[in-house]
């Protein structure tokens, strides 16, 4: 059974070819399959179709309306085109469409995150058509309402006295109408979430570009790219310069002397650092490849360590009698344990008066 066109176009009897354009327009926006993932897009899609292509065809169209008892309507020369691209019945159809904006946003991560990858959400705030409007600005009634602008009278109050209502051109009705949902504007701003992987080895500045997600396809446009711009947070252990971390590491003199174990921080966990009694070994070291790792598994940067020595503090009666009697062992052989302070007490011994 086929079904009234104009019923299902929701447009009134012997509307224009032209009504019936912009109607079908506007309806295969919503219900296109392409831009309407719900279930019942595609058959709803298949009546408008059909519908709009009974109107079309004016033999047909008048078949239907004596099978149902209503006067075929007059017919009118085909409309001028407007301005105005027709909804592209799939995204590869229009593949020279003009793009909408690309978007960039800064996606905050740690220093691990960073150096990793790691997957992280992201939130957007884009535009995308007005639902209530199809995007077009514009809102068709069903039946004509009175003008809000002029409240049904068709003219308008000024300082000089009263004019036409331009809304209404003076009709003091309307049955199209600015959407009240986007202003008029055809799009509505909305959120949105992603979930993103990161690449590894991502530096501050550099992109991930995701193509398609910028700002949302439209009647007239392809969607835009986004691209999301690295900045790290501040890390507590290091610091990066270039692809090196460096790292600032407290060892207690006492261990500076005697020698032993320090453990030295890693992007992922940890590791021992084995010294030798001082001055055997230096303060800095420099651990190949453990810094921050190069994109596309390339080599990374290098993990620069700086010892800081820490002294003892808050020293009970025990611990500073203990600390005397290495003093004492050391001060009786100052050529061999402290050569830079025997030295010293020479000079000074040899300024001394006779």
């Amino acid at each position: 059974m086929i079904e009234n066109p104009y019923k299902v176009l929701d447009l009134s009897h012997g509307a224009s070819a032209a009504e019936a354009k912009r109607a079908y327009r506007r309806l295969a926006m919503r219900w296109h399959p392409d831009r309407n993932p719900s279930h019942e897009a595609e058959a709803r899609f298949k009546r408008i179709k059909a519908a709009y292509e009974l109107i079309l065809d004016p033999e047909r169209l008048a078949a239907w309306m004596k099978a149902h008892g209503h006067q075929a309507p007059a017919s009118e020369p085909e409309p001028e085109p407007e301005h105005e691209a027709a909804p592209s019945p799939a995204p590869e159809a229009a593949p020279d469409r003009p793009r909408n904006e690309d978007l960039v946003q800064t996606v905050s991560l740690s220093l691990e995150e960073a150096a990793l990858g790691c997957t992280t959400l992201v939130t957007l705030t884009t535009a995308r058509d007005c639902e209530h409007c199809a995007g077009t600005g514009r809102v068709t009634y069903a039946h004509s309402r009175a003008c809000r602008s002029c409240q049904g009278i068709g003219r308008i109050r000024t300082p000089e006295g009263t004019e036409e209502c331009g809304a209404c051109a003076g009709k003091g009705f309307v049955r199209k109408a600015e959407c009240s949902a986007c202003e008029g504007s055809g799009r509505v701003e909305a959120q949105r979430n992603l979930e993103v992987r990161i690449p590894p080895g991502l530096l501050p500045g550099e992109r991930v570009r995701l193509a398609g997600q910028g700002q949302r396809a439209s009647a007239t446009h392809a969607a835009g790219d986004l691209y999301l711009e690295v900045a790290l947070r501040p890390h507590d252990l290091f610091t990066l310069v270039g692809r090196d971390l460096h790292c600032r590491v407290p060892v207690s003199i006492l261990v500076l002397m005697a020698g032993g174990s320090v453990t030295i921080p890693l992007l992922a966990g940890q590791r021992p650092l084995k010294l030798k009694p001082y001055p055997a070994h230096g303060l800095a070291y420099r651990l190949k490849g453990e810094g921050f790792p190069g994109k596309g598994g390339k080599g990374g940067g290098d993990l620069l360590i700086e010892l800081v020595p820490e002294f003892p503090l808050h020293l009970g009666a025990d611990e500073q009698a203990l600390l005397r009697q290495l003093q004492a062992r050391i001060e009786a052989n100052l050529a061999l344990h402290a050569p830079n302070l025997r030295d010293w007490q020479d000079r000074l011994a040899a300024r001394a008066p006779d």
